[in-house]
């Protein structure tokens, strides 16, 4: 008999609280510091988002959004982004009367230990989580899936 899946995969959930992170003044830039050790070991690593939620004060209907990841290494040679910064872009969504989030594809990582997460986020016109001098929270939902072959 052959083995239809043959690799063991396994999968971490990790979820980024806006309000658990150190942020900048603009709102643009979040670093969640304070994470437990997350160790990527497989064979093959991928990291998706898989879930955004925007809450708090600021309204954020009427943009895209735009969520970027700094600080993880990530396979370069398996990755293109159109706007030529080198940053990958680990999430694109509208926020509107029809919430629509685009999940795009994976992301392909490397073997590593990560302690904090350095997350990019603004808005089709250039600005952070805040509107109106109101502040916009957001909820990121990653997961990262490790494949031993």
């Amino acid at each position: 008999m052959y083995e239809l899946n043959k690799s063991k995969c396994e999968y971490k959930t990790i979820y980024l609280n806006s309000a658990d992170a150190t942020i900048n003044a603009d709102r643009t830039e979040l670093v969640f510091n304070k994470l437990a050790l997350i160790q990527v070991r497989g064979d093959r690593c991928y990291l998706k988002v898989v879930g955004v939620t925007l809450h708090g004060q600021g309204d954020a209907t009427g943009h895209s959004w735009f969520v970027k990841l700094k600080n993880v290494r990530h396979n370069g040679t398996s990755y293109f982004n159109s706007d030529f910064d080198a940053i990958p872009t680990i999430a694109v969504f509208n926020w509107d009367q029809k919430t629509a989030f685009q999940s795009g594809a994976y992301l392909k990582i490397d073997s590593q230990d990560i302690n904090e997460f350095t997350i990019e986020v603004k808005s089709n016109d250039g600005h952070g989580l805040v509107k109106s001098s109101q502040n916009i929270d957001m909820t990121l939902t990653i997961q990262i899936e490790e494949y031993y072959d």
